[in-house]
Formats: structure tokens, sequence, C-alpha cells
């Protein structure tokens, strides 16, 4: 049995394209026209439309094969020539019960070989690994009680910047557990596709049948407090985006090349990228005219509290205080951290919401600094 991986970066899904010359067979009903027939007139339509997606689901793994016509240069003709693509969308859950390894050089032989089993199509590996990727997810997996991960969405909310808030696309709990933000139809460089959720109520509610007969047994101890964040790698577009922000050397095209991708580049990408285009500035804007010491009151420490700051952030609030300050000693930061921390536990002995309500923010905090490593006091 192999245990969950934990604050690793992981590809969990991916669309590949190749040109439909290099499928040595393909399931013709990818490639048939169609007639729509009409029931109640028992009749059936002259006119051919073009082929429709192809979905494919067994035992809750899911493929999706489609067409498309793209123009591609031709250096003899020298003029682009429209060529069909066939289109494939896999996901790790073709590992089965190796589901949560995800998509890796180690582990692509076996999804290949699983993949090829459906009886779809057939085309050898190196083909198969060359094909052209885009809409890749690439996914980070963590542990959170369920009552902080409530906390957890909540403060995301609040903190989104107003004009992105439309971005939004919560979860319901009974369904799955989490926040999105954007579609992936939409989805752009500076507005990406990117959500936290609960993996353990996901399995349970909406991948039910894949979890009984592949998971079930080997990760029934494991599952609880499962919590995900997935980013996408959208298209060529945004690929560039990324090469450009240094995250790429060159820019991956084809799944081989986004398997040989260094683990600690996505862990960037999805930290650096996914958060930060979506929430405020954490920084606490102080009055200018203000000594430090004045700044000192238990109630700014409550209003803190209550905008979602964690111990740690309020413990380093007086270095934000004194930012202007460059006369400002060390010690006179160290005596105001110390006077801060004397504070919170004064309240926390007195009064339980605060001691509840600055613990849930400590949990919160520590995921997105290490779980995430969004660092919210920048």
């Amino acid at each position: 049995m192999q245990l969950i991986p934990i604050r690793t970066p992981l590809i969990d899904s991916l669309s590949l394209s190749f040109e439909i010359e290099k499928f040595k067979y393909l399931d013709p009903r990818i490639t048939s026209q169609t007639r729509t027939f009409y029931n109640d007139l028992e009749e059936l339509e002259n006119d051919l439309n073009p082929p429709k997606p192809l979905p494919i689901e067994h035992n809750g793994i899911k493929l999706r094969f489609w067409l498309t016509q793209i123009p591609i240069y031709n250096s003899e003709t020298q003029q682009k020539v429209k060529t069909t693509f066939v289109n494939i969308t896999i996901s790790a859950k073709l590992l089965q019960e190796h589901y949560f390894q995800g998509i890796t050089k180690h582990t692509i032989q076996q999804l290949y070989s699983n993949l090829l089993m459906f009886g779809i199509f057939t085309m050898d590996f190196d083909t198969f690994i060359n094909g052209y990727a885009k809409d890749v997810d690439i996914c980070i997996n963590d542990r959170m009680y369920e009552k902080n991960f409530d906390s957890l969405i909540s403060y995301l909310k609040e903190k989104t910047l107003d004009q992105k808030k439309h971005f939004i696309k919560s979860h319901q709990k009974t369904d799955n557990q989490g926040i999105q933000y954007n579609v992936r139809n939409f989805a752009k460089s500076l507005n990406p596709h990117f959500k936290i959720y609960n993996k353990e109520i996901e399995l349970y509610n909406r991948s039910t049948e894949f979890w009984n007969t592949y998971l079930y047994n080997n990760y029934k101890n494991q599952i609880k407090g499962l919590i995900r964040a997935e980013f996408t790698i959208k298209n060529y577009t945004h690929k560039t985006y990324l090469k450009n922000k240094g995250y790429f050397s060159e820019i991956p095209k084809t799944l081989k090349e986004f398997l040989e991708v260094p683990t600690e580049n996505y862990y960037k990408i999805i930290s650096e990228q996914g958060l930060p285009n979506y929430l405020k500035d954490h920084n606490f804007k102080s009055p200018t005219d203000l000594t430090p010491a004045d700044t000192i009151m238990l109630s700014m420490i409550n209003a803190l509290i209550h905008k979602g700051y964690g111990t740690n952030e309020i413990l380093n609030f007086s270095y934000d205080i004194v930012r202007e300050k460059k006369t400002v000693e060390e010690a006179t930061r160290s005596r105001m951290k110390k006077k801060l921390k004397e504070l919170i536990q004064l309240q926390q002995s007195n009064d339980t919401v605060f001691d509840s309500r600055l613990q849930k923010n400590d949990v919160i905090h520590s995921y997105l600094l290490n779980g995430l490593r969004y660092n919210t006091h920048k």
C-alpha cells in the first residue's frame, strides 16, 4: 500500500492532441458523421452533421474524444493546410489504485497501457508521450480538519479582490466543499482556473464508483481530512506567459516535456500564480502620524483577528507599522513584538471565542504558507 503524497506537486489530468494519421486504429464513432432522429415524428434528418464528441466511462474512469481542424503550415506548399486532430482528455484515474501517485514519468507507462485497454485506439508509446498537451491540471494534496477548512474557505472569500469576486464558484458541501476561481474555458493568465477543495468529500460524493472500485481498500484509513489545490495550465498563450515568468526553461508542448518539468517548478506555479492573482494585499496600513506604541492596543489585535490574521502575522505587525520609519531601532521592534505577544496571551486566557478564532487563523495561515507557500504576511 502506498501513502497519499502530501505537499508533492503532481499532474492530475490533461488533454492530448494527435494528427489523425498517427493512429493505427481509431474507433469509427469518433470520426463518423451523425444524423438527428426525431422520436416523436419517427423521422431521420437528411442532413449529415459533424462527428460528436465521444465520452467513455468505466468504473468511474472518464475519457473524452473529439475532432478538431487546425491549419498547419506546410513548408513545401508554403501554405496552411487544415489538418484533422484527435483530442483525448485523460486523468490520473487511469492509474486505478495508483491514482494518488499522479501522472509522472514513473507512472506514464502504466497509464498508457490502461488507456489502450479501452480498445478505442492503438498507438505506439513514443507517439503517445509526444502528443501535444494543454489544459494541464497540476495539484497538491494536504490535510486539514473540516471545521478549519470551512474557515479557510470563508477567509479566501473575504480576502478576494472586490473586482474579482465574480470569478468565485463555490462548491456545495453536500456534493463537494471548497472554492474555485474562474472556469476552465474562460481562464486567462491573470485570471487562472484555480481551486481548493475537500478531496475526501469529492471522492465520496462525486467519484463514488471510482472510490469504491479502486481506492477504498487501500486508502480508507488515509482519506480523512484530505484537501487538494489545483491549478490549470491552459494553452500555448498561458505556457508562454509562465515561461516568461521563469517557470519553464522552454515552453513545454508535449506530454513528455511536461513530465520533465521539475516538480519544484510546479510548486512555484501553484503557489505564485494561483491565490496571488485573486487575493487582496494583506498588509495592514497604519496612519503615518502615529507612534509605534500608539498602535499596540487590544482593540487593534481584535480587529486583526477578525480580518483573518494569525499569531505570526500579528506578532510581525510591528514591522509593518514602522515600515516608513527608517530610524526606528531593532530594539524598539522587539519590545513591540513582546508586548503584542503578552496582549494576545492575556486575551486568550480571558476570551474563549478570541482563542478559538485565533487558533483557526493559525491553521489557515500555516496551510497557505507551508502547504501552498503563499505568505499572507509580506
